[in-house]
């Protein structure tokens, strides 16, 4: 961790809309004090992306840069605490607030994280990428975000994709679906210090934080529903990939004694993806098939370890 101070007060505060700290990062360096903290990394004991954890000073003000390139700017004093504001903590150590970060910007990883890319009214989304941020105080309490987060995201493309908004996760056991955050304004700017394109947008709402847009060409495409004849398991996860199309994951709904694929494109061409655990084993399936009515499938699963299943699920991020 390392800190930046000057005697000139904080100025170029980021506003809705304008987003200043990123848009003049460098002149914001030189008028502002703030600390720069880097994450502490946890890996997951299965499969999933590393846990980025940051203990951060709340009454100072913050920029926590994440190893997958993602950056978030916390002003002083933006946590609740039971109803009080972090103003009101005890200035001391007990006091530190823990930042937990994922960043997903793969589709391997978003299977690894069992994510998919549909909304709560069934739209399909193109994925930009997916984070995740909680904050909690010292005795694992969740803290609450009464002024704005900050978020710079590094994008995948260049150029960046047009019409992306930002969603919100709705979670239901573990499946997420997303609701369109109507009151956050993505930009889409030259983060200048860095000349690298980004993201960028700011947010109260934490847990997972989607940059997507509805796929044109899938939201006007038939839709039509697959069965994966699989037996349901609760250490089963079954994801379709749309091939050829930027990061579209569907969900696969236990159904019965089946997996439901629902809302599935007509025509589109998919790599269902199953991966399950049994008795401490791994276990990887993955299947191309093309979509069409009444079709049913049977995944071949085969032993893996963590890492073979890594392997090949990283491969599917060139489809």
């Amino acid at each position: 961790m390392s800190a930046k101070s000057s005697s000139k007060p904080n100025i170029n505060k980021p506003t809705q809309g304008q987003l200043d700290t990123f848009q003049n990062y460098s002149s914001y360096q030189d008028n502002a004090s703030f600390v720069i903290s880097h994450p502490k990394i946890r890996e997951p004991e299965g499969l999933g992306v590393p846990i980025q954890e940051f203990w951060i000073n709340p009454h100072v003000d913050n920029l926590l840069e994440g190893i997958g390139g993602l950056s978030i700017f916390i002003t002083r004093h933006t946590f609740t605490e039971f109803g009080r504001t972090a103003r009101h903590m005890r200035s001391n150590t007990g006091s530190e607030i823990k930042i937990t970060l994922k960043e997903v910007y793969e589709k391997s990883k978003a299977i690894e994280e069992r994510l998919s890319t549909v909304t709560t009214e069934g739209n399909v989304l193109e994925s930009g990428g997916m984070v995740y941020l909680n904050a909690e105080n010292n005795q694992q309490s969740q803290l609450r975000a009464r002024k704005p987060v900050t978020i710079q995201m590094p994008p995948r493309l260049n150029p960046l994709l047009a019409s992306m908004q930002i969603y919100q996760s709705r979670m239901s056991g573990q499946r997420v679906s997303w609701d369109l955050d109507k009151n956050t304004e993505l930009q889409s700017d030259v983060w200048q210090n860095r000349e690298t394109l980004s993201y960028a947008f700011q947010t109260v709402q934490l847990q997972w934080i989607n940059c997507d847009r509805i796929s044109p060409e899938l939201r006007r495409a038939k839709r039509t529903q697959i069965r994966v004849l699989e037996p349901i398991s609760p250490g089963t996860t079954i994801t379709p990939i749309v091939q050829d199309r930027f990061s579209v994951l569907l969900p696969a709904v236990p159904t019965g004694d089946t997996y439901q694929i629902s809302k599935a494109p007509l025509g589109a061409a998919l790599t269902v993806v199953g991966i399950k655990t049994k008795a401490g084993q791994s276990f990887l399936a993955m299947q191309d098939c093309v979509v069409q009515e009444n079709l049913e499938l049977s995944l071949n699963f085969e032993p893996m370890t963590k890492d073979e299943i890594r392997k090949a699920l990283d491969r599917l991020n060139n489809t």
